[in-house]
């Protein structure tokens, strides 16, 4: 998986116009469930 460190809520919100909250709380979750499946699918 490729971290994209350069990539801030602050540049997403000038590109997408969501806000910076919205952007990281979606982050947060998002993250979350990629390795919630991640670990899932390695002890399948």
């Amino acid at each position: 998986m490729v971290c994209r460190q350069d990539k801030s809520p602050e540049w997403a919100e000038a590109i997408t116009g969501g806000s910076v909250l919205d952007i990281g709380q979606f982050a947060r979750e998002y993250g979350a469930t990629v390795i919630r499946l991640g670990v899932a699918l390695e002890r399948s």
